[in-house]
Order: structure tokens, then sequence, then C-alpha cells
């Protein structure tokens, strides 16, 4: 394997990391399962 490919790997892997590390701070700790929908008026319902 050719030193680019390596580098780039592990730029990659970098940023995997990072990506999985920000995730459960993307969504509010404070939204629950309840707050999360829309109201139910503005759900299309069958």
């Amino acid at each position: 394997m050719s030193p680019f490919l390596g580098c780039v790997g592990l730029f990659l892997l970098y940023y995997l990391g990072l990506a999985i590390s920000i995730f459960p701070y993307l969504v509010p700790p404070s939204m629950t399962v309840v707050d999360a929908p829309a109201v139910p008026a503005s759900q299309a319902s069958p």
C-alpha cells in the first residue's frame, strides 16, 4: 500500500471517529420521544 493511501485512510478514520463522538450531541438531551414528533394536525394520517 502506498503511503498516500495510508494517510488518506487515517484521515477517514479520524473524521469517522469525530462524527461518532459528536453524534450524541446532535439531539438535545432535553427532548424526549414524546416531544419529538410534530403536532398531530400537521401529520398526514391515512
